[in-house]
């Protein structure tokens, strides 16, 4: 029996680590052509991301309980996303855009309108779903929080994309070094600080406030420094110093917030991981959770300014 455990949590650590690579050598070879082979690398990047974000939502809608070709319908509200001023990003690749200008372009309301409607479909054709599991107002409740989430993490990084690898890879490890850093914190000081009290034991039962804050505190130090020098905040009319520090706070809340409510939403929905699209790992929202949420903050504040 020990031999047979063994063998079986090997297996896991093996498909654990053959979907990493896998999605390593898919996403950071994209994301680099789509920022460094002009037009062709933009109409890359934008297949990259709208399969992304079709594929996300399929996976929350399936993990309801809503038949896999039911599914399909809602995913297809990701496409408007990027067809609406889809023209208007084409000359991104030639390096003569403006950074905040293509975020406004990016995130247009039309999209939104579409997957609002979408988002009714499924409970229209299978209404017994909604009705047996969550009810009619959470299923409606989620399926429009995950539909806009997926619409603007991925449009507006693609937009990001298109101008440059950074802005991506910052808003990326914002996330990891609040999660990341959290889960060491957790390990080495959650039983010594705060008496071993849990952060969110309803929501999350593993996470403790010494996780919590060790992740906040490395989150802050990163997201302070790199979002200074790599001049992330340049389009706010702030002080760059005091913008980078205060977008460092709401930025490192913002990653365990996205963390929580996605634990939320599986928790409601009684599941454990979205899906098993990526064996090990479980589906995309599971890995894309937190660094959504503070992608759509970070992008949200760029849109104020433009305004």
């Amino acid at each position: 029996m020990y031999n047979i455990l063994m063998s079986g949590n090997k297996k896991k650590k093996i498909n654990r680590y053959l979907s990493v690579l896998v999605m390593l050598m898919v996403v950071i070879p994209a994301v680099f052509i789509t920022a460094y082979t002009g037009k062709v690398g933009v109409y890359i990047g934008s297949f990259m991301y709208m399969i992304i974000g079709m594929l996300a939502i399929w996976e929350v809608f399936t993990s309801m309980g809503f038949n896999k070709y039911v599914s399909v319908i809602p995913s297809l509200a990701i496409i408007p996303f990027f067809l609406i001023n889809y023209n208007e990003f084409m000359h991104i690749g030639d390096k003569v855009s403006e950074f905040e200008k293509n975020i406004k372009r990016a995130l247009t309301w039309e999209p939104y309108l579409f997957a609002f409607f979408m988002s009714f479909i499924p409970m229209l054709v299978e209404p017994s779903v909604a009705k047996n599991k969550l009810g009619y107002f959470n299923t409606q409740m989620i399926a429009i929080f995950v539909m806009f989430v997926a619409g603007t993490f991925l449009k507006g990084t693609w937009a990001m994309n298109a101008e440059g690898v950074e802005f991506v890879i910052f808003f990326i490890l914002v996330a990891v070094f609040a999660d990341t850093m959290g889960f060491f914190g957790g390990r080495f000081f959650g039983k010594k600080w705060f008496k071993g009290k849990k952060f969110a034991p309803y929501i999350s039962p593993n996470k403790t406030w010494a996780g919590a804050v060790v992740g906040f505190v490395f989150s802050f130090i990163f997201a302070f420094i790199a979002g200074y020098y790599m001049h992330i905040w340049k389009s706010i009319n702030i002080n760059e110093w005091a913008i980078s520090f205060l977008m460092a706070i709401i930025l490192s809340f913002a990653s365990p917030i996205g963390d929580l409510t996605f634990s939320l939403i599986k928790r409601k929905i009684g599941v454990k991981d979205f899906s098993n699209l990526l064996p090990g790992h479980g589906g995309i929202f599971d890995r894309i959770d937190a660094i959504s949420v503070v992608s759509c903050v970070g992008m949200l504040f760029i849109l104020v300014n433009v305004f």
